[in-house]
């Protein structure tokens, strides 16, 4: 039985992409009858996920909810990573980021032995420039791609088995590109559903949904003229699921944006946070999910809310 360690020090909330991929890829490992362990951050917050070998240890949480990394706490996360190599057969990095990619390859230089090192790059973490157009521009010259090739080099030269995943075949491509390596296309590992997830709607209108975070880049502030257009061009009667801001994160721009969404008369909100059975439920009660993503942030990148319909054998509508 191989000792897989699951690392997440980015994970802090037990919804969305994070958790998302934990919760696959264990169970993708488990099924070959691996002895999954689970790290996330100290700063995990929230219900409990369905996963009891969650170890809340590692201290970097990358400057997120206001507490930035210093060297005592990179130190920190240094010897917690490699106290987790030092009992393992195989690192998974579901989502490996920036200060994470820095410390593996000093890791690596330092260690005799290593496990089987497996990094997943999502388009997220590894880099602080999101937007399509800047880093197709610029390329090599970004840290983390540097980073990348330094971890490959180290690796080969002490025989340590090393694989780079992506979770877009886009991805995979831009990578390989400025890398001159082979990087293993990767998204969410699927389970078969024996029979058809059917629909929940107590009426014959098909629901569209937009679930996930409400952000600009995702299309949230397109929804209104998307629903707009979509309702007047057609006879057929249409309902929106949306999941809407939280009411701290309303800004001074769009102060009054809900109010005109349930102004449509057509649209349902959700809770904006929602929990695991709750988000279940969302997505049975939809027809179609729509992502209206903005293709400069998403030109690389995959997304959570693809993966989760596509495992409720819900139909997409995207950019």
């Amino acid at each position: 039985m191989r000792r897989v360690s699951i690392v997440d020090p980015i994970c802090i909330l037990p919804f969305g992409h994070n958790m998302g991929s934990i919760c696959e890829f264990s169970k993708a490992y488990e099924s070959n009858g691996d002895k999954v362990e689970i790290y996330v951050s100290s700063d995990y917050a929230g219900w409990e996920p369905k996963q009891t070998n969650i170890n809340k240890i590692l201290t970097h949480n990358h400057g997120f909810i206001g507490n930035p990394m210093t060297s005592v706490t990179v130190d920190s996360y240094f010897k917690e990573l490699e106290e987790i190599f030092s009992k393992s057969d195989i690192v998974f990095f579901p989502g490996v980021d920036y200060v994470t990619l820095s410390l593996l390859k000093e890791l690596l230089k330092k260690i005799k032995k290593a496990p089987k090192l497996r990094l997943r790059l999502i388009g997220v973490m590894e880099n602080e420039q999101y937007d399509l157009n800047v880093l197709t521009k610029v390329g090599i010259n970004h840290d983390f791609l540097i980073l990348l090739k330094e971890i490959n080099s180290v690796s080969s030269s002490k025989d340590i088995d090393v694989k780079l995943y992506a979770e877009t075949i886009k991805y995979c491509k831009f990578l390989e590109y400025h890398l001159h390596a082979v990087i293993h296309p990767s998204p969410y590992p699927l389970f078969n559903n024996p029979e058809p997830i059917q629909r929940v709607s107590d009426n014959d209108n098909v629901v569209f949904g937009f679930l996930g975070a409400p952000r600009e880049d995702k299309g949230y502030f397109d929804i209104f003229k998307i629903i707009n257009d979509l309702t007047s061009d057609t006879k057929s009667k249409s309902n929106f699921l949306i999941q809407p801001r939280k009411s701290s994160d309303i800004d001074k721009v769009h102060p009054d944006y809900e109010d005109a969404l349930l102004s449509l008369g057509c649209v349902n909100f959700t809770k904006p946070i929602m929990t695991d059975e709750e988000i279940e439920d969302a997505y049975l009660a939809c027809d179609v999910l729509c992502l209206p993503y903005h293709s400069n942030v998403y030109g690389l990148r995959g997304s959570a809310i693809l993966f989760e319909a596509i495992k409720y054998n819900k139909p997409v509508i995207a950019n």
